[in-house]
């Protein structure tokens, strides 16, 4: 595998969807499509969301997103007392070094929300910690091989294990949440990580507000531990294959289909769907179909 190209989990989401989309998140990032004022408010809305979650978990500890990748690493190995249990030249342990190397050249989207660099830390990042006294940790940072991933919440979960909780803004879950899971516990277990559960959580559509939000009735908690080790199987094979296609001199030819709007629009559309002549079949109320 190439060392220094690295999928992060929204990459592996785009991938799933779109192997040309990621193409060009990777390779020219600036010829997509900037978001539009709709997308950018869902953006602020799910950013609004992911707060109201972490209220949920009192002395959480939220990792401050640095541009030195080696410091966030190393910052949420020790809050999950990590380097502890993995011994120093294992696979786990040289991934650190691999990304960090990788990243110096790693192209970013600007603008894109799945960076994290508008991100504010809850605390001070150099608080010491006792590694006996584990709290719940906000987006804390690993990275396996050629993944890396922040989970939303990181909960600890009896005396060595922890879960990974996802949190969306909507108000059910579709297939991809749990492509996306998946993805963090390969990620998060090949850095050493003990996962005892996976969790999505998402708004209750039965919620009724009045007066100030109460966390505990606005969201619902699933667990999707099974699904996401049967996806998790098949992960690795995944990455290689968006490696591969990420590493070609050209974008992938992918056919214009389903995988334009589903499980969400793609940016693309403006320029893979320019050879369609104006009212086409696609703008129909079924199009689609």
């Amino acid at each position: 595998m190439d060392k220094n190209k690295i999928i992060s989990k929204s990459k592996y989401v785009a991938g799933l969807q779109c192997l040309k989309y990621l193409w060009y998140l990777k390779n020219d990032p600036q010829a997509i499509p900037p978001f539009d004022e709709a997308i950018q408010f869902r953006f602020q809305q799910g950013h609004e969301v992911g707060n109201l979650a972490k209220s949920l978990f009192p002395g959480g500890i939220e990792i401050e997103h640095c541009v030195n990748i080696e410091s966030e690493l190393a910052r949420a190995r020790e809050l999950t007392n990590l380097d502890a249990h993995v011994p120093a030249g294992s696979a786990a342990s040289a991934s650190i070094t691999d990304f960090a190397a990788a990243t110096a050249n790693n192209s970013v989207r600007p603008g894109d929300p799945s960076t994290g660099h508008t991100n504010t830390s809850r605390g001070n990042p150099n608080d010491s910690i006792n590694p006996t006294n584990r709290h719940p940790l906000f987006e804390p940072a690993f990275t396996y091989k050629n993944a890396f991933a922040r989970a939303d919440i990181l909960e600890p979960s009896g005396t060595d294990s922890w879960n990974i909780i996802e949190v969306k803004s909507s108000s059910s879950i579709k297939d991809i949440n749990k492509d996306d899971i998946s993805f963090q516990k390969y990620c998060y277990e090949g850095a050493g990580l003990k996962i005892d559960k996976c969790y999505l959580m998402y708004l209750n559509r039965d919620f009724i507000k009045d007066g100030p939000i109460d966390p505990h009735q606005f969201f619902t908690k699933e667990d999707v531990t099974i699904e996401t080790e049967t996806k998790q199987e098949n992960v690795e094979e995944k990455i290689n294959k968006m490696l591969e296609a990420i590493s070609s001199a050209s974008c992938s030819e992918i056919t214009i289909g389903k995988n334009c709007y589903n499980p969400y629009d793609c940016p693309l559309k403006q320029i893979c769907w320019s050879c369609l002549p104006k009212n086409n079949v696609f703008e129909l109320y079924r199009g689609k179909d």
